[in-house]
């Protein structure tokens, strides 16, 4: 079967720390450390709207501004306790009037936690939302992706040159018949 469509990406960037929790104490990432994210939101359709886009990338901006406003120099926490430690340790050191921008994701801060969060937190807004990519280094990206549900299986797909493609297929349940 071969599936048409089109895919459009917006391409975003933010600087944050983080500290990556569950990992050895002698692992470098388990030190608190930051990075310049990348974020690439990617959208899908099988067809153009009236105006002739998946979505005009104008309409994109609320996500702008939300990284900007709350991603962009700020902390990123597993938890609202490690936010309040952070945020308490550089108030400590920095004085009264410092303010500290932490924004709590609800997991480790992974490069693919991050990825989810990102793709829960704007999916409902842009139903076209299919991926949400996130760069911590030039050489790495972590995806999360829609996965589509058939029978007994979960099918993982991209659209490539217009082409639905598997990416990949994980079978299970009652494989008795």
């Amino acid at each position: 079967m071969t599936a048409h469509g089109y895919t459009i990406t917006k391409e975003f960037h933010f600087a944050a720390s983080h500290t990556l929790h569950e990992l050895p104490a002698d692992h470098k990432c388990s030190n608190m450390h930051g990075h310049n994210y990348i974020v690439k939101i990617v959208l899908q359709a099988p067809a153009l709207d009236h105006r002739g886009f998946v979505v005009d990338y104008g309409e994109l901006s609320p996500i702008k501004k939300w990284i900007d406003d709350e991603l962009d120099h700020a902390h990123l926490a597993a938890t609202e306790s490690e936010a309040e430690i952070v945020y308490s340790a550089m108030k400590s050191l920095r004085g009264k009037d410092f303010e500290q921008r932490t924004h709590v994701i609800g997991a480790n801060t992974s490069a693919e936690n991050l990825a989810r969060y990102i793709y829960r937190r704007w999916k409902d807004d842009f139903p076209a939302l299919r991926e949400v990519w996130v760069s911590e280094t030039p050489k790495t990206w972590a995806v999360y992706r829609d996965l589509v549900i058939r029978q007994n299986s979960y099918l993982d797909f991209a659209l490539v040159n217009e082409t639905a493609v598997i990416l990949s297929e994980e079978t299970h349940g009652d494989k008795s018949g």
